[in-house]
């Protein structure tokens, strides 16, 4: 009697368990991080990048009138704001997407008056 239930009730339970737990490991989710060129991103540095695609954008002729938000976070720069054609959209996006440090460009610029 005692080997009949260790044989249908504990021993299955505990082969389940030994086999399972090793899956449960296999099944984290990490947020996945933006690529990164080797060093890691910190305020000041998002800082410094967004002061230098401000300034390289208003030191444009073109488009040294226009209003923009630029922020970044990690690398990324997202660029707000309403410029007048899209020869300047595509303008905005080329110089932000040059400047040193700049990972990604999300171009939230809409064409218009």
């Amino acid at each position: 009697m005692k080997y009949h239930a260790i044989r249908n009730g504990i021993l299955p339970l505990l082969i389940c368990t030994v086999c399972i737990a090793p899956l449960a490991a296999c099944d984290r989710q990490s947020t996945p991080e933006p690529p990164s060129e080797g060093s890691v991103h910190t305020p000041a540095d998002d800082t410094a990048l967004t002061a230098r695609v401000k300034t390289v954008l208003a030191g444009d002729a073109g488009l040294s009138t226009i209003k923009l938000s630029v922020d970044s976070e990690n690398g990324i720069v997202t660029i707000c704001g309403r410029v007048p054609d899209q020869a300047t959209l595509d303008t905005v996006s080329r110089l932000a997407a040059g400047v040193a440090g700049v990972i990604h460009v999300n171009n939230h610029v809409s064409v218009g008056p």
